[in-house]
């Protein structure tokens, strides 16, 4: 009964960990995590029909041990209801920055935007906006290159300062999800305009993820230089 009970979590550690340290893929990783929420709810009922309700009281510390992987994903699963099913986010619609590095690690995929998606970021991330900045766009790319370098987890692939494009990858802290993501800048009226967009590149929905990330950096780009 007690490794009926530590399976669940060691299954949920085992998902984690794994796939942290790069030892299987991430959607394996995730895959073990979301699978040991169903063993959880499993283990649970069988210590309590087996024993509990046979008037074991003392293995009641063991449905708790083994039902709480269970609430940690429901727990999880909950967090991204809020969320609409996509996973590629950009700040312009009409023209999206289109990615051009990512296309050799991507070899095979459609990096083009879904066309689908555009109602839905205007409809679910309407505050999501392009960031205009009272700065030459040669300074904002500097600027921004600077930053994207200093964020955690980020690795920059390329950057062009004739045509203003920075290309890089983002990678998640727990199963080690990489996101693709490119930023763009171009004048406007004078200043600079900056764009962005961020895709997974696994699974339907990204939490969030993408746009929080996109909003993140705008959020610290905006902040007027000290010098």
């Amino acid at each position: 009964m007690r490794f009926l009970a530590a399976a669940p979590l060691l299954c949920m550690f085992l998902g984690i960990g794994l796939s942290s340290i790069g030892v299987i893929p991430p959607v394996a990783g995730f895959g073990l995590f979301a699978f040991s929420g169903v063993l959880a709810l499993i283990a649970a009922i069988l210590i309590y029909f087996t024993r509990v309700r046979k008037g074991q009281l003392n293995f009641r510390i063991l449905v708790i041990l083994a039902g709480a992987p269970f609430f940690i994903v429901v727990i999880s699963a909950a967090s991204g209801l809020p969320y609409p099913p996509i996973n590629d986010i950009s700040t312009d619609l009409e023209n999206p920055p289109p990615f051009f590095k990512a296309l050799e690690t991507n070899e095979g995929r459609d990096m083009a935007y879904p066309e689908e998606f555009k109602t839905i970021v205007e409809d679910k991330y309407a505050d999501l906006k392009p960031l205009t900045l009272a700065e030459t766009p040669e300074r904002v790319f500097k600027r921004a290159l600077e930053l994207a370098e200093a964020q955690s987890g980020w690795t920059i692939t390329n950057d062009d300062p004739a045509d203003l494009t920075i290309e890089g990858e983002a990678q998640s802290y727990f199963f080690r999800f990489i996101d693709d993501f490119v930023i763009r800048i171009s004048d406007s009226d004078g200043g600079a305009r900056v764009d962005m967009r961020s895709k997974s590149r696994d699974g339907k929905g990204d939490l969030g993820a993408n746009a929080k990330r996109i909003q993140s950096f705008f959020d610290q780009l905006a902040v007027a230089p000290s010098d």
